[in-house]
């Protein structure tokens, strides 16, 4: 029986050593930056972009991106702007990333053609915008305040795109939607207008996904008179030809909170979120119970739903991605999160408006390839910020064959090994990387911490921003970073 012990026990470990992190950090650069933008992460033309993206009230839509060459080092970063056409006004709708192909796409609602078209104006790889633009697509619309709302998403593998159009709102009537997808040069594949089961409201919330095949997702939340909000999935086949509905349903009392998807390497939707049992569902205020997963594929076959509660309840914790493994395992990637607006009167009486971020415990939960519950984790962790949009105190998860690799900052005091009854002033502000380990085949964890590393410390020469992170390789994890007004990639590199 010790043999036996000893021996699953030299497994564990050596399940664990064969594991090792460096951290790998690039050209430093001077930045404008985007106050609390929002991340997304781009590959095209063999590059690597990050597109920073915020709205305000004063400057209205702020777009910038920066690009990095395939070695990591600095290309370009460029503010992008919304090209007007000539007494009309245009609204930033998204980029669709496709193959050595960029495109911003725009709307402009025409009165006189009583239309609304959907223009796209190519972006390079040194992200200089084309003033020239393309018609690809336009709705009827009779007036501005109601000419239609449009999303877009392109597929992983950056061959097909998709335009979501919300046609204009109409009484007493169910919701129409258009379906428009795309090549990677943009030909229309098909246009195809759906009715919707629900009655029309105005600003509808729809979301769409494309997969490698060119199938359509729409997940929808529908907000249904005097009833719970409905979460739904409509699959839509690549030919435009087939449409069919899919719904999480949960039973009495329980009610959903939120929630995030993503695609399989199967083409396949996996949809995860927070149920409540709460009477009333407000982000903040409510207790998460515990989770529910729902898998469909482009024919509309239901594959997976599962609900599991948790052994404790959460409040506030954010859903920041949906991981999907090859084998089906799925994890959940949360974090305790908290933002607050605020006004202070500025020189000339202006009002100065600034957002306060607090993010907490990281908290993550593993489901199997049925969507069933396996276990939660809880990492200890502390950040506040302002107007970074969370960047550096967030966390980032990312799939490394059998395991699962959790990244985020913390005070170094806080993991050293040390009991301190009063922490010295001199490492109190210190905050490191911090790498969790989750062997999924056994459920255990190992926690590597970077004292004295090339990343944070009490050098202070770059801060990790997790939630810029994302997974170019097994081996490879990519991270922007900071410092003053300075940026730099950091790459993690996994053997």
């Amino acid at each position: 029986m010790k043999k036996i012990v000893f021996y699953f026990s030299l497994l564990i470990a050596n399940s664990f050593i064969s594991q090792t992190f460096n951290f790998q950090v690039g050209e430093r650069r001077s930045s404008t930056s985007i106050e609390d933008p929002e991340i997304e992460y781009l590959e095209n033309y063999g590059k690597k972009y990050l597109l920073n993206q915020a709205y305000s009230f004063k400057e209205g839509m702020q777009l910038q991106l920066q690009g990095f060459k395939e070695n990591n080092d600095y290309l370009c970063s460029k503010k992008l702007y919304v090209p007007e056409e000539k007494m009309l006004i245009s609204i930033y709708e998204g980029i669709l990333n496709l193959d050595n192909n960029m495109q911003l796409v725009k709307s402009t609602f025409n009165k006189e053609a009583k239309k609304t078209f959907v223009y796209a104006h190519a972006i390079n790889e040194y992200a200089d915008e084309i003033e020239e633009h393309k018609e690809i697509m336009s709705i009827a619309a009779e007036k501005a305040m109601n000419s239609g709302n449009f999303s877009c998403a392109t597929s992983p593998n950056r061959k097909f795109a998709v335009i979501l159009s919300e046609l204009p709102f109409v009484k007493e009537t169910k919701e129409k939607i258009m379906i428009t997808v795309f090549d990677n040069t943009l030909k229309t594949v098909f246009s195809k207008e759906f009715e919707l089961p629900y009655d029309a409201r105005r600003g509808p919330v729809n979301k769409p996904m494309i997969a490698n095949d060119g199938s359509v997702y729409i997940v929808k939340k529908a907000d249904i008179s005097k009833m719970p909000d409905l979460l739904t999935v409509f699959s839509i086949s690549n030919t435009g030809e087939t449409i069919k509905e899919n719904s999480v349903k949960l039973d009495d009392p329980k009610k959903m909170e939120s929630y995030a998807f993503s695609l399989n390497a199967k083409n396949e939707l996996v949809v995860v979120g927070y149920y409540t049992e709460d009477g009333k569902v407000s982000f903040g205020g409510t207790k998460q119970k515990g989770v529910f997963c729902l898998g469909v594929n482009s024919k509309g076959d239901q594959l997976m739903y599962q609900t599991s509660e948790f052994t404790k309840h959460y409040i506030s914790s954010k859903i920041r991605q949906v991981l999907v493994k090859d084998d089906g395992k799925i994890a959940l990637i949360c974090e305790s999160y908290s933002k607050v607006n605020n006004s202070t009167m500025g020189a000339n009486n202006q009002l100065v408006y600034t957002t306060d971020i607090t993010q907490g415990d990281a908290y993550v939960h593993t489901l199997n390839a049925k969507g069933e519950l396996v276990k939660s984790y809880e990492f200890s962790k502390s950040n506040k910020s302002i107007a970074d949009g969370g960047l550096y105190g967030s966390v980032f998860g990312a799939f490394h064959n059998d395991k699962l690799v959790v990244v985020y900052n913390d005070f170094q005091y806080r993991h050293d090994g040390k009991k301190y009854v009063v922490v010295p002033p001199t490492i109190a502000w210190i905050k490191i990387p911090i790498i969790q380990t989750i062997d999924l085949a056994i459920n255990d964890v190992r926690e590597t911490v970077f004292i004295d590393g090339t990343v944070g410390g009490k050098d202070d020469l770059t801060h990790l921003f997790p939630l810029t992170g994302f997974k170019v390789s097994n081996n490879e994890l990519f991270f922007l970073g900071g410092k003053d007004s300075d940026v730099m990639p950091i790459v993690l590199k996994i053997q």
